[in-house]
């Protein structure tokens, strides 16, 4: 994400999450089959991602900051597994939920 990006835009962006990188595509639109939809700023705020600054790194604080502050939801999520991270670390066979859940219901 860049701070000049345009309030309309979608912007990608990587989170790592222990074993998990995830790739999301974010838009300041929900998506039309999302739901009530939760964005990312929603996310850090509630605690569903936690940013630890002493332990992670942030490449980009201005773009962080950003995403802290404005609206932007997940519309697409590609989720990658590091397996020897996953099995170091004793996780097992959990796996995290998807971020972008298609609600069928409207």
């Amino acid at each position: 994400i860049s701070a000049r990006s345009q309030p309309d835009e979608t912007v990608v962006i990587h989170l790592e999450t222990g074993p998990w990188s995830r790739r999301l595509l974010l838009s300041p639109a929900k998506a039309p089959d999302a739901g009530s939809g939760v964005s990312l700023r929603q996310m850090l705020a509630t605690g569903v991602f936690q940013v630890d600054r002493e332990i992670a790194t942030v490449l980009d604080d201005e773009a962080f900051q950003e995403l802290c502050q404005r609206d932007l939801y997940p519309i697409s999520e590609e989720l990658s597994t590091d397996d020897a991270a996953k099995a170091a670390a004793h996780i097992g066979l959990h796996e995290p939920a998807p971020l972008v859940v298609e609600d069928s219901e409207g």
